[in-house]
């Protein structure tokens, strides 16, 4: 059985009947903060997906010359 990282700590305090360490509510509390910053992070290229895209083509086509240019569509 896999536990993510929160079950883990709090079940090895619990079997072992202590409870959790100040540098363990420490990492927890590091992971989440860490986990919030990547998830702010893909909100962000999310929202701002067709501004990235149409830059990079802009650009892609701007560094290309006219007769050169292949567009492949998926």
């Amino acid at each position: 059985m896999v536990l993510d990282a929160f079950t883990k700590v709090v079940s090895q305090a619990d079997t072992r009947g202590e409870y959790l360490s100040t540098s363990q509510l420490d990492a927890l509390l590091a992971l989440v903060r860490d986990g919030n910053k990547r998830v702010d992070t893909v909100n962000r290229i999310s929202s701002n997906a067709s501004t990235i895209v149409a830059n990079a083509a802009r650009s892609l086509f701007e560094d290309q010359p006219q007769g050169e240019r292949i567009l492949i569509l998926y």
